[in-house]
């Protein structure tokens, strides 16, 4: 298997990012506002110049734990 794990690190959201992510599935499943979250969605990925997979990635992580 040949995998890059030293630029996968780098690539993965911190402890802040995974939290504002977290913050983000609570507040959907509490109000369940598609137009706000996509929102945050899109704010998460330019804040923190993470690309939008790992973000999704995270979301699903959280929806479904």
């Amino acid at each position: 298997m040949n995998v890059d794990l030293e630029r996968y690190n780098k690539m993965k959201p911190t402890q802040q990012i995974k939290l504002k992510i977290k913050n983000l599935v609570t507040e959907f499943f509490s109000g369940a506002d598609k137009d706000h979250a996509y929102e945050q969605f899109e704010a998460i990925c330019q804040e923190t110049e993470t690309k939008p997979f790992m973000v999704a990635g995270y979301i699903f992580l959280n929806a479904f734990s």
